[in-house]
């Protein structure tokens, strides 16, 4: 063993080295040696601008993101909103948007957000709604998934909320993979289509 050692000890060590480097890039194409596991995304039912209900599992093997919002507010939902609108497009661009991707933004104000008017409020985002889904549900159940997902919401006594403003990237099997910041004013389309990427 040790001649062999001696004699061949350079050509193994070179071979586990290659070994080494092949199983990293092959976890870096993959990105998710990148992306930390954050825990499991909680479920949840609401309806559509159609009326039609969509869950979580109705979105099983696609990358998701979750968002939460009220259509009333005066400054981060709409600026974040807008960010989604740029990473739409972008999905657009590369074919993934509802094949491989689908967004949510869901409202915890139901009784101002009406079916109707989430749906102008989604069309101003220019929304596609085979991909980018606005939702609404009973307002103690939208309070509650808002905050399983570690959104606090507090009404500020002026008609709007105190709230958390996070985008959730969740992956093909239901894990939370990346929680962004949406007051980030360095946050881009391009950073979370690339995040999406490396999950596909």
């Amino acid at each position: 063993m040790e001649q062999v050692m001696r004699r061949h000890g350079f050509k193994i060590v070179i071979g586990l080295l290659c070994v080494i480097l092949g199983l990293f890039i092959l976890l870096n194409a993959t990105g998710k040696s990148n992306l930390p596991d954050q825990g499991k995304a909680p479920d949840f039912e609401f309806t559509n601008t159609a009326g039609e209900k969509v869950s979580m599992r109705d979105s099983e093997g696609k990358v998701r993101i979750v968002y939460f919002f009220f259509a009333s507010c005066p400054d981060v939902c709409p600026m974040t909103n807008n960010l989604l609108r740029e990473v739409q497009g972008k999905l657009k661009d590369k074919n993934m948007l509802g094949s491989d991707v689908v967004m949510h933004s869901i409202t915890f104000d139901p009784k101002r957000d009406t079916e109707d008017k989430l749906k102008a409020y989604a069309s101003g985002f220019q929304a596609d709604k085979e991909g980018w889904k606005f939702l609404r549900g009973e307002e103690a159940y939208s309070r509650k998934v808002a905050l399983d997902y570690g959104i606090g919401v507090q009404d500020d006594g002026k008609g709007g909320f105190i709230h958390q403003n996070y985008i959730f990237l969740v992956d093909q099997d239901g894990t939370i993979r990346q929680s962004y910041n949406g007051n980030d004013t360095e946050l881009s389309a391009d950073t979370i289509v690339k995040h999406m990427q490396e999950l596909s």
